[in-house]
């Protein structure tokens, strides 16, 4: 995931039907990213593609935070310089062909994806390495609240837990990203539903092992209880381990 603010982010998260194996998605997903980025128009247009998987590590320290195991899916973060460079992608007919396919074979037409272009909230950004450890919580607004109202306090979530000293020893990354209906019509006509209302969480450590005191931290244990109290972070969340992969990035 990155933390530019000069380039423009979408999301796509592709769950796993009831029956495709986690495996299989994860194949699956990687062949159409494989075949997008063979295409010129995504050689030329793409600034950075990464696929983030979910590993199977740790699980119990996010149950311990009284969030529930994620269900299986795949994500995919794209960038590039300008709206327009996206709207150029998803005309092309090659592409909207190999979207239309996938939807056809893994899901037969009954997707469940979400596709959303994604606004940033960066609080620490300190320079890590590929190896670093990295949780993604994606976490869904709940039916009481607005989509304002829901935004507003999960920038307040991330301003505490941010400040929380046992963080802030140990993140060396950790943003917010909030969905905005940026070329949404584009992504509908490419068979993607109206998305989730959901936000997503990043955080990267050092190692596990500095991501594990964190999470098992009885001060951040207590703040994220308060939180699941207040914000029904446990329902319909996905909250996991992550290994990203990186496609194509570009400096430029």
């Amino acid at each position: 995931m990155s933390t530019r603010k000069d380039r423009v982010a979408v999301v796509t998260e592709w769950k796993a039907p009831p029956n495709v194996s986690k495996e299989t998605l994860e194949t699956e997903i990687t062949s159409l990213v494989d075949s997008i980025l063979a295409l010129p128009i995504a050689q030329k247009n793409y600034l950075k593609l990464e696929i983030t998987f979910q590993r199977e590590l740790a699980n119990q320290h996010i149950q311990g935070l009284g969030l529930p195991e994620a269900p299986p899916s795949v994500w995919v973060m794209a960038e590039c310089a300008s709206e327009d460079h996206f709207a150029e992608l998803y005309e092309d007919a090659t592409f909207a062909a190999l979207i239309e396919e996938k939807h056809k074979t893994l899901y037969n037409d009954r997707l469940t994806a979400n596709a959303f272009f994604v606004d940033l909230r960066t609080k620490i950004d300190s320079p890590t390495t590929k190896s670093c450890t990295r949780v993604m919580a994606a976490y869904q607004r709940p039916d009481h609240l607005s989509s304002a109202e829901y935004h507003t306090k999960m920038e307040a979530l991330l301003e505490k837990i941010s400040a929380h000293p046992v963080v802030k020893k140990a993140f060396q990354k950790y943003y917010l990203w909030i969905p905005n209906d940026t070329l949404d019509t584009k992504l509908r006509d490419l068979g993607f539903p109206e998305p989730d209302p959901m936000v997503l969480f990043w955080a990267e450590t050092e190692n596990d092992e500095r991501m594990a005191e964190v999470m098992t931290h009885p001060e951040f244990k207590d703040l994220m209880r308060d939180a699941i109290r207040d914000l029904h972070l446990h329902i319909k969340s996905s909250v996991f381990f992550a290994n990203v992969v990186t496609k194509i990035e570009k400096e430029e």
